[in-house]
């Protein structure tokens, strides 16, 4: 029990500071546009200045995530307290010790639901930094598990940043056929992790997937068909302003 309340508090604490930031940013866009709007006469506001009690509410709440995972073993959700810490960790700018807790976690804790999620962060991670071999490796690990465990908002999310891996080796057909997958799955109104998958983050993949298309198609010089199956999966009108977006690659 004692171990749940820090956990609690934790969220608290992190929740207080994502309040907080928001009046704190607010003070600071204010003065920047006064400081803009006087010249940029004077000292540039900071951003860093006007954050003091949002990130002191933000170390609080990393620090009470540490306090459960160091002195409570047995709390039994050890896990949802690594991904959680290891998730703020890397907002709060602490790479590094996020990227540790995100590969502890996946050691430690290889049958929880967070592994995929895990795995996915992760691939985001190294995606960023433009190591390609990890971030597949890791999208790849997402995609298998994501399956397994029928969770489909985590294995379409893989599959198309595998589709930009893809096309970030230059391996186009690949990446192409992954975004057509992509495209046709979203398309299913069935999910497995607890529920279906959200009707909007489906359209908001398969939005992305068809204008990501565009500059697939534009490596492969498959015009007509990309016309063709732009106009049958989007409709005429979007079909249109797609195809009209690849000519322009072609300007």
């Amino acid at each position: 029990q004692e171990g749940e309340l820090v956990f609690r508090l934790a969220e608290i604490y992190w929740d207080k500071s994502k309040f907080a930031y928001q009046t704190e940013f607010k003070t600071f866009d204010d003065d920047y546009q006064k400081w803009v709007d006087a010249g940029r006469q004077g000292k540039e506001p900071a951003l860093a200045a006007y954050t003091k009690k949002s990130e002191a509410y933000k170390k609080q709440a990393l620090d009470n995530y540490g306090i459960v995972l160091e002195k409570f073993p047995d709390y039994p959700r050890l896990d949802e307290v690594l991904y959680i810490m290891a998730f703020n960790q890397y907002e709060a700018g602490k790479t590094k010790e996020a990227v540790d807790n995100y590969s502890q976690l996946i050691r430690q804790y290889q049958e929880s639901e967070y592994v995929s999620d895990a795995y996915l962060a992760l691939g985001e991670h190294y995606f960023k930094g433009n190591d390609l071999q990890k971030s597949t490796k890791a999208y790849k690990k997402a995609y298998d598990i994501g399956e397994a465990k029928k969770r489909p908002s985590v294995s379409n999310y893989a599959l198309y940043k595998l589709a930009w891996c893809d096309f970030n080796a230059q391996t186009y057909e690949d990446a192409l056929s992954k975004f057509k997958d992509v495209i046709r799955r979203s398309g299913k109104e069935t999910g497995g992790d607890g529920a279906k998958p959200g009707k909007t983050e489906k359209l908001q993949l398969k939005r992305e997937a068809l204008n990501d298309m565009v500059l697939t198609y534009s490596q492969l010089d498959q015009t007509k068909d990309a016309y063709e199956y732009l106009k049958r999966e989007a409709g005429a009108p979007e079909g249109y302003r797609l195809t009209t977006k690849l000519a322009a690659v072609y300007k």
